[in-house]
């Protein structure tokens, strides 16, 4: 799974639940702010150029108006 780039986003949407239960208990810090962050722009950047699954190549790399 590593290889195919699903590892970096399935454990980016189990660490914003992690942070999102534990927040709801404890409150929201700047370590927590960060860690929320960070995991948004993995699951939404992925995990790099060299994962064989890369869905947002095409929308980050297309230009405002193409189809």
């Amino acid at each position: 799974m590593i290889a195919l780039g699903a590892a970096g986003r399935i454990a980016a949407l189990i660490i914003l639940f992690g942070v999102g239960m534990y927040v709801n208990n404890f409150g929201l810090s700047i370590s927590e702010s960060l860690l929320v962050v960070g995991a948004g722009a993995l699951l939404y950047l992925g995990t790099g150029p060299y994962s064989l699954w890369n869905p947002e190549h095409g929308i980050l790399s297309r230009r405002l108006g193409e189809l």
